[in-house]
């Protein structure tokens, strides 16, 4: 690979990395797009590393993928299933979205059956 289309490679991740810091929902991570980022990062300072023959890109290749595992991990805790499965094992009670989507359902059952007026 060129050089320049390193360069290219690099300066397109930078670019992804910003639009994903400045998504209108910051507040709610897209760990499984991160953790893609991040992978795609670390291969590109590898390869960037083979041609340079630089050891301080290789070092930055380790940290992208020891956060691209972090990340992907993550991601698992908080979906409760393991990444590429197809969803979670087990749903768990304690990440944000699963906590809004059981309380919607409680909540809509007791509106059901409820004897008397729902506030």
């Amino acid at each position: 690979m060129r050089p320049v289309a390193l360069w290219d490679v690099l300066v397109d991740l930078g670019d992804l990395f910003r639009a994903y810091q400045q998504r209108d929902q910051p507040d709610q991570p897209d760990l499984a797009l991160l953790a893609d980022l991040q992978e795609r990062r670390a291969r590109a300072f590898t390869t960037w590393a083979d041609v340079a023959c630089d050891g301080a890109l290789r070092w930055e290749s380790r940290r992208a993928q020891q956060a691209a595992a972090t990340t992907r991990l993550q991601h698992q805790q908080r979906t409760g299933g393991i990444p590429g499965d197809g969803g979670p094992a087990v749903t768990r009670l304690l990440t944000v979205p699963a906590q809004w989507e059981h309380a919607r359902t409680v909540l809509a059952h007791v509106a059901d059956h409820a004897r008397g007026p729902f506030l």
